[in-house]
């Protein structure tokens, strides 16, 4: 069992791990970064500056300016690839150092800015956090939809709550929930594989369409859960309407990011491939995001209530989780090293 430190926030004493795993977390959607305004962004219980450099790269930077304390998301300009502190015009570059500092007689001597390990990636902003503040010793997937399909434009849904990355993450093993929480006439043939940083649970089952707005038929196929660490995971389904004989492949990216301890931030984007019955695209894909939301908030009501039990009482049928649990440790090394060690 992990060694539970005091915490601020009750919400963590839910469960007995570390609040941030080591992982990669998605900040922000991309598109919310404009290239002449610096984004403020929180994530780990602290402050962030989102900006694009000159070569449309971002940035991203500890939020508070060392002169006076001001946040520099919060009325940052960007000039020059630069962010410029909103209150006295300080001005930083990508690395975190200080370039200007108006009225000064010469530049400040002081440690720069934290810089963060950044990646662009699925539409979203990614940073690499490390309880002992090393560089990132894995990437994440840089490409997740099939590209041998055509994916109309995604929907997008956002939501905040108490939990835990891995307490979220380990629904990706947890394949009887699929049945009782999201509706599935039947669950069957999961199975489970893991790598050094990712999981893959796929199963068989067959959902009533009335999920989707349309009583009276089933649809039978295939569910996908990955995860890429703690803080990205996946859903593709791929669901025959056997009275019409078309595949409907569906895909959910959705992030999840420890804004403070014992809180969490779900980022999802909601794909679905071109159908090929001309006009049914819009209206399948409608009837699925309805479905996802309503899905994803009763993940929600069992994730922010449920008490996390470090040794429940499993059957056979739910095996997978202790496993999951054991495999999550990895992402807590500096623990794993402090029990290593007696």
């Amino acid at each position: 069992m992990f060694a539970l430190t005091a915490m601020n926030h009750s919400n963590l004493l839910r469960f007995p791990f570390p609040p941030f795993p080591d992982s990669w977390y998605a900040l922000c959607w991309a598109n919310d970064v404009n290239p002449a305004v610096a984004t403020p962004a929180r994530a780990f219980g602290r402050d962030f500056v989102v900006f694009r450099g000159a070569d449309r790269s971002v940035r991203v930077l500890d939020a508070h300016c060392p002169h006076l304390g001001a946040h520099l998301g919060h009325g940052g300009a960007v000039v020059g690839g630069e962010v410029v502190c909103p209150f006295h015009g300080w001005r930083f570059s990508g690395d975190g150092r200080c370039t200007a500092a108006p009225g000064a007689r010469k530049l400040p001597v002081g440690k720069p800015l934290r810089s963060w390990a950044t990646r662009e990636v699925h539409d979203r902003i990614w940073i690499w956090y490390s309880s002992d503040d090393s560089a990132p010793t894995w990437e994440l997937p840089g490409t997740l939809l099939d590209p041998g399909l055509k994916w109309p434009t995604s929907e997008r849904l956002v939501r905040t709550f108490p939990s835990h990355p891995q307490d979220v993450i380990e629904n990706a093993v947890d394949a009887g929930h699929f049945q009782y929480i999201h509706g599935m006439s039947t669950v069957g043939d999961s199975e489970t594989s893991y790598t050094e940083h990712g999981l893959t649970t796929r199963l068989r089952a067959t959902t009533p369409t009335a999920r989707f707005g349309v009583p009276g038929q089933s649809l039978s196929g295939t569910i996908t859960a990955s995860a890429y660490g703690m803080g990205l995971q996946t859903i593709h389904t791929v669901m025959r309407l056997p009275k019409i004989g078309i595949d409907i492949n569906t895909f959910v990216i959705e992030s999840v990011t420890p804004r403070e301890r014992g809180e969490v931030t779900l980022l999802l984007s909601v794909h679905m491939a071109r159908l090929p019955v001309p006009g049914a695209t819009w209206l399948a894909k409608r009837s699925f995001v309805n479905a996802v939301a309503v899905d994803v908030d009763a993940d929600i009501q069992i994730w922010r209530n449920r008490q996390y039990l470090d040794r429940p009482r499993l059957t056979a049928a739910d095996g997978e989780i202790g496993r999951y649990r054991s495999w999550a440790k990895r992402f807590y090394p500096r623990v794993e090293a402090r029990m290593a060690a007696g």
